[in-house]
């Protein structure tokens, strides 16, 4: 029997996956337009469920080049073929910067579409948040947007699976509220994975413009950021800038006004292992808000600082 499952798995991965990710998901209902459904990979009975509940099409953000989605798109094309259902193809892979066509697609459906559409990745997870957003940035600059949820939708994976664990290149992640986080400068595959994918509302990025290197991270990633379209700001902050507690206290007014989850992004993370470059920014952020800044778990604020930063956000 163990043989078995193992022979089924590797010749059906799609399925197991989507078996794994269950079967909630979220509605997107544009005013006056269409009406997108999020989810994982639809096997063949809910294929035939989406047409029987009249959708128009479905969207896949699978790609062919990753290996466990190939059997599976080609499945539900022979499908969705045999039931009638429209397939469009959308291929993205959010672990690299240029996924411009696909982005192009989910926005075209959001601006012209009509009918309904079932919009998947694999587990109805991280690339299925990054259309999801696509589509709300365009609805909400038409100002017809109406949000319906049914029963769930699979979190993409926040930062708080990091807290504790194997840190970023340039430091830890830590948690500045029960909501809000404070990340390093990312490098590719962390801005792909956390930035692109992540769940946050709003990332600032407290930085230095007139730092080389930095404005060279600017300049590579704000791109991706508009593309994704990705909420975000620069908030000027220098490393002089963390001995002034006007200015520290300023940055925390500005994450306490955003609202929903917001990530700060500063040059370096302390590691808690010694001496480290490139984190006064961070430091003074973090001591200001009363979070360790040992290498533990609990890299948190204090239960009343917690509750003081709560009240002010």
């Amino acid at each position: 029997m163990p043989g078995a499952l193992s022979m089924w798995a590797w010749s059906n991965p799609t399925r197991l996956l989507s078996g794994i990710a269950g079967g909630e998901r979220t509605a997107l209902k544009l005013t006056g337009g269409a009406e997108f459904v999020f989810g994982p990979y639809p096997d063949a009975t809910r294929l035939a469920e989406l047409k029987r509940q009249g959708f128009d099409a479905v969207v896949s953000l699978q790609h062919p080049a990753v290996l466990v989605e190939m059997q599976g798109i080609s499945a539900e094309k022979a499908t969705a073929r045999e039931l009638g259902l429209k397939v469009i193809q959308a291929p993205m892979l959010p672990w690299v910067s240029d996924n411009a066509s696909a982005v192009a697609t989910i926005r075209q459906l959001a601006m012209t579409g009509r009918g309904r559409y079932y919009i998947h990745c694999g587990l109805g997870r991280d690339r299925v948040n990054v259309a999801k957003r696509v589509i709300q940035a365009v609805a909400e600059s038409r100002e017809n947007v109406r949000l319906a949820t049914t029963v769930g939708t699979h979190k993409a994976l926040g930062l708080k699976s990091r807290v504790g664990g194997v840190p970023f290149q340039r430091g830890r992640i830590f948690a500045l509220g029960s909501d809000d986080w404070l990340m390093p400068l990312p490098n590719a595959e962390e801005f792909h994975a956390h930035v692109v994918q992540g769940d946050q509302d709003v990332t600032l990025f407290a930085l230095d413009p007139s730092d080389s290197t930095q404005r060279a991270w600017l300049t590579k990633n704000e791109p991706s950021l508009k593309t994704y379209a990705i909420r975000y700001a620069v908030v000027p902050f220098r490393d002089t800038d963390a001995k002034d507690s006007t200015r520290v206290a300023a940055l925390i007014d500005r994450i306490h006004r955003e609202r929903g989850v917001v990530v700060v992004v500063t040059p370096a993370t302390p590691f808690g292992t010694g001496p480290e470059p490139r984190t006064a920014v961070a430091v003074a952020l973090l001591r200001r808000l009363g979070v360790s800044l040992a290498p533990t778990r609990a890299t948190s604020p204090s239960s009343s600082l917690q509750s003081a930063y709560k009240s002010g956000k």
